[in-house]
């Protein structure tokens, strides 16, 4: 995605990889053809790389990922903060679902 997105979409997680692997799922099927969105996953320090998982929906998400020192959901949030080039912020959890159209 070269456009600058009109949304960041920050989502913290920790050794949930299925549930995370569903809330992407989710995000794919956004009809947000009237906005551009990334997706910024921030890995705190989980016991199982997301490189695959992640790479899995580069076809389809404009997706990112931060791998952090273990330092909670607080921190993963500011940390995806950090790397976010849309002009708002969107937080969601790994367990969350959005079925928003």
């Amino acid at each position: 995605m070269t456009d600058a997105p009109t949304f960041s979409i920050v989502i913290p997680t920790f050794a949930r990889s299925a549930l995370l692997r569903r809330c992407l799922d989710g995000m794919t099927r956004l009809e947000a053809t009237a906005f551009l969105f990334e997706v910024i996953v921030v890995d705190d320090a989980g016991p199982v790389p997301l490189d695959s998982l992640i790479a899995s929906y580069a076809d389809r998400l404009a997706l990112s990922l931060i791998r952090q020192s273990r330092a909670g959901p607080a921190a993963a949030r500011n940390a995806g903060v950090a790397l976010a080039r849309g002009r708002f912020l969107a937080f969601i959890d790994d367990d969350c679902v959005t079925t928003i159209r």
